[in-house]
């Protein structure tokens, strides 16, 4: 495939996109921002890259929004996960016995199935008493961060908060003294392991205008 015609699909895809984000429907949305963001890679096309990024965090967002609406309450994980199980919106907290592969398994099920899902994957305290997170991807990203001062039940505000640093953590850890193609690959490894972290999106979108503005000179 030309790279003109990957340019024209991700322009097709970025439409579609837009479309059914203002129709409601984010979950077709995000499919097809995602796969036109893919698409824009794979064409060098830098430019059509940062202006798919907005429609794409605006429809996960919708999506985590909308798992944090739909529950009062945070969901442990109580059985394995298995393939053809359905699953239920709302938040949910993986924990030991249950681990990252665990949770990646849940959410490519929850988007399969179109379910708005926040999944915290957590593993036992430290010595210093902190909690680390986890998320697996395309890459494993992990942090550490204070433990909920209920530790058995964390409420929402300590659900939410855990997500964001790990998010924060996976911006932190890119090389920004790397060849600019390669921290937009390190970034989009980052943002499909943590596809509801709305800074994620930025931060590669600006990376993106960064190349895209290189490459006319």
């Amino acid at each position: 495939m030309s790279s003109t015609t990957k340019k024209r699909q991700s322009s097709t895809g970025l439409k579609d996109a837009s479309k059914a984000l203002d129709a409601g429907d984010f979950f077709q949305a995000e499919a097809l921002a995602d796969q036109a963001l893919e698409t824009a890679r794979a064409a060098l096309d830098f430019k059509s890259m940062s202006d798919i990024l907005p429609i794409l965090r605006d429809a996960r967002s919708l999506r985590f929004q909308e798992a944090l609406a739909v529950s009062d309450e945070i969901r442990h994980m109580e059985a394995p996960f298995e393939e053809g199980d359905s699953v239920e919106p709302g938040c949910i907290l993986v924990q030991p016995p249950f681990v990252g592969a665990d949770a990646r398994a849940m959410n490519i099920a929850a988007l399969e199935q179109r379910v708005p899902v926040a999944i915290v994957c957590r593993e036992p305290l430290t010595e210093m008493k902190l909690r680390p997170i986890v998320a697996i991807g395309r890459i494993t990203v992990r942090t550490k961060v204070l433990r909920a001062a209920d530790d058995a039940n964390p409420d929402m505000d300590w659900f939410v908060s855990a997500l964001y640093e790990l998010g924060e953590t996976a911006i932190e850890s890119l090389d920004t003294g790397a060849e600019i193609t390669r921290q937009i690959d390190g970034l989009m490894d980052r943002l499909a392991t943590l596809p509801t972290h709305a800074r994620l999106h930025d931060a590669l979108a600006e990376t993106c205008i960064i190349a895209a503005e290189a490459s006319d000179t």
